[in-house]
């Protein structure tokens, strides 16, 4: 297997695990007690940020070790575009049948990708 089809195999997953532990968060903000999701997204999130850290990157001039910000930076980005698509969808139901729930859920996944996104500008 190449390192190109490597990296793009690690970003995927980092995708999926951002995309996962956004998810396990906010079913995490929605339960009350003890739950499996906040186990879930708390290994989610602690496993990508190690993972990230420690995964062997090519050595490169010029971009070094710089290469790992694509562990972070990208999926955070990709999990903004997943969490307003999805604030947008609960806005127009909301907007087709006021459902208090529904305008929850869009504020709650709105606020979620703006910090993805400066999250995503910091990295």
């Amino acid at each position: 297997m190449s390192k190109a089809t490597l990296g793009i195999i690690i970003s995927v997953i980092s995708l999926i695990v951002t995309v996962g532990a956004v998810w396990g968060g906010q079913r995490l903000i929605e339960s009350r007690g003890t739950s499996l999701w906040k186990w879930v997204a708390v290994v989610l999130i602690v496993g990508s940020a190690v993972a990230g850290l420690l995964i062997p990157v090519p050595r490169l001039p010029i971009v070094n070790e710089s290469i790992r910000n694509l562990f972070f930076h990208v999926p955070m980005w990709f999990g903004q575009i997943v969490l307003l698509t999805i604030s947008l969808i609960y806005s127009i139901l909301y907007l087709r049948n006021p459902n208090l729930k529904h305008d929850i859920y869009a504020a709650a996944f709105a606020k979620t990708g703006i910090v993805m996104g400066v999250l995503g500008l910091v990295t």
